[in-house]
């Protein structure tokens, strides 16, 4: 870990109506442990980190995830998230909603790819890009899933820009923990931009003395070998 490393996480809070009949399919989805059975209902015992699976899959409508705060906390935090958040296939989220499992409200699907509103957007029409084939992240997807991912995103960008008036849009994929990711199927962000939505990317690292030399020169010999 750099010193210094950090990464912003989203804590949320996650409010169980008294329709919950205590089905317990939250409890044994949440990869997180963030949620347990008491008294018959489910209940919040643990940190929510958004991955919005119980609230997509309780069949009685009972959970709703409310977003709290974004918190800075240090980038060792990805090796607690990375020990929760992979699981096994059966237990993707994104695989439950490729499979119809799930619902989700779906905007382009071809033989390959599917993409569908994030439940927790950052923006109005906040994608998420998916290939169905299930791969961890795009460290671990094929060239060829890659850039069929990534042409989807460009043109729902396009799309978002047309019909929605958005300005801009951030294509974003998160890898591994640290960096982000949560439903441990690779996906890519598409967030469409509008004047003064206040979203903010923030960067505040700064090398050392000779240290952006050396980065440089390690990434060139790892490359280029």
């Amino acid at each position: 870990m750099q010193e210094g490393g950090m990464l912003f996480q989203t804590l949320a809070l996650v409010e169980i109506s008294e329709e919950c009949d205590g089905c317990s399919k939250c409890v044994d989805l949440c990869p997180f442990e963030s949620l347990s059975l008491e008294k018959g209902k489910a209940k919040q015992v643990g940190p929510c980190f958004l991955c919005g699976g119980c609230e997509a899959l309780c069949p009685k409508g009972a959970i709703e995830i409310v977003p709290l705060i974004q918190v800075r906390v240090a980038s060792s935090l990805g090796a607690l998230l990375n020990e929760k958040a992979v699981g096994p296939v059966e237990d993707c989220v994104f695989c439950k909603i490729i499979k119809g499992e799930l619902p989700a409200r779906v905007v382009y699907e071809d033989e390959d790819i599917i993409a569908f509103l994030d439940i927790n957007p950052a923006a109005p029409g906040h994608t998420l890009v998916v290939p169905k084939k299930h791969y961890k992240n795009i460290l671990d997807a094929p060239d060829e899933v890659v850039s069929k991912v990534f042409l989807v995103a460009k043109k729902i960008g396009k799309a978002a820009i047309e019909a929605l008036d958005a300005k801009g849009v951030n294509v974003i994929t998160n890898a591994e923990p640290v960096a982000g990711q949560i439903v441990m199927h690779f996906h890519v962000h598409v967030i469409p931009r509008f004047k003064e939505d206040e979203l903010k990317f923030v960067y505040g690292y700064k090398y050392k003395e000779g240290e952006a030399d050396e980065v440089a020169r390690k990434l060139k010999e790892k490359l280029s070998s």
